[in-house]
């Protein structure tokens, strides 16, 4: 074997056991590994990986509270200041770390993994001489951003210029936008945390006008209080043709679906997804996005319902089953022209030409 990648917890000690097996490797890329401090891993590389010259990784951990943060930070760097490290191979390691979490990352530069997850603003120590370290992160295509506290940080040096895919897991703040300057290559936006104060509305208004690529805008998780009224914002982004809603727990009734309806992400909405409390606001959303050539809809108990949960070793009779799927075809007979209608209990699929 001379290729190696890997992602693992718990000991260091044994993923350092295990790489003393496999003395040909050439290239090693570690992820999400325990910390193994720079003395460690040089002896284990000269002793045990003679033919190793790219080596990445990523690892974790958290401060002692024996002594200051500096000190502990400058102590881990400076045993990846060895002859080892510098001259015979040319590998620099970065320490990015937040004092009050007591929490560090440290990984060899330029980063190169494509997902970075951000839990707080991170202070910055490395090894290599030059601190521009603005296009250190152009690998990563993919940052989960869940930064809970700011600490009177208002900047970073951390920059991501190439992200396609952001999940924002709080509220953002300007800090956010000190570290994501672009969204140019964003395709794919999901938002797990969101209010209704207009600052978020604000946060909310700027990114989708700055990422002009998006396709897929999806609210998920924790965002249960967004108000229909605020959750599609007028927005002059004509690039997100795909919205999914149905992953914030909340249920549409047909007032809501009438307001959605009018909004312009909604017009211009071709794959919908979505939850809804009855069946008639199917057929609302279906008349009125005339864009829509996909939709996903979970519907809950109505008056029409003749559908219930399967117990034991119970099945569905056929024509309950399909009860809602027969329903659909009458109502919107004429009005829309459908290539297919699939549905299982509580979940139906619509593909419209």
């Amino acid at each position: 074997m001379t290729s190696l990648e890997l992602s693992c917890t718990g000991c260091g000690s044994t993923l350092l056991h295990i790489l003393q097996w496999i003395p040909n490797l050439y290239r090693l890329k570690l992820k999400d590994i325990p910390y193994i401090n720079g003395h460690e891993w040089e002896s284990c590389i000269s002793n045990h990986l003679p033919k190793l010259k790219i080596f990445n990784f990523q690892m974790e951990g958290r401060f002692s509270r024996n002594e200051t943060i500096d000190v502990q930070v400058d102590d881990m760097l400076n045993k990846f200041r060895t002859q080892f490290w510098l001259d015979e191979h040319g590998w620099f390691i970065a320490c990015y770390y937040e004092p009050t979490n007591r929490s560090f990352y440290l990984c060899t530069l330029p980063y190169v993994f494509d997902t970075f997850q951000m839990r707080y603003p991170l202070l910055y120590k490395s090894t290599c001489s030059n601190e521009n370290n603005d296009q250190s992160f152009d690998t990563v295509r993919h940052l989960i951003y869940d930064v809970q506290s700011m600490n009177d940080c208002s900047s970073s040096n951390i920059r991501f210029y190439k992200l396609e895919t952001l999940e924002i897991k709080v509220a953002l703040r300007n800090y956010f936008w000190s570290i994501v300057p672009a969204l140019n290559h964003l395709t794919s936006c999901t938002i797990a945390s969101y209010d209704n104060s207009q600052e978020c509305i604000n946060q909310l208004q700027l990114l989708l006008s700055r990422a002009t690529r998006l396709t897929l805008l999806k609210f998920s998780g924790h965002s249960r209080d967004i108000s229909i009224e605020n959750l599609l914002l007028e927005t002059n982004n004509a690039s997100i043709k795909r919205l999914n809603l149905q992953t914030n727990f909340i249920s549409y009734d047909e007032e809501q679906c009438a307001r959605f309806s009018c909004t312009r992400l909604a017009v211009q909405c071709e794959e919908l997804h979505i939850r809804v409390k009855s069946r008639i606001s199917i057929c609302y959303l279906i008349k009125t996005m005339y864009n829509l050539r996909l939709v996903y809809v979970k519907y809950d108990d109505d008056e029409y319902d003749s559908l219930r949960p399967i117990t034991g070793n119970e099945k569905f009779d056929n024509s309950e089953k399909y009860d809602i799927i027969s329903w659909l075809w009458e109502q919107l007979l004429g009005i829309r022209r459908f290539v297919e209608i699939t549905g299982c209990y509580k979940n139906v699929v619509l593909r419209l030409s």
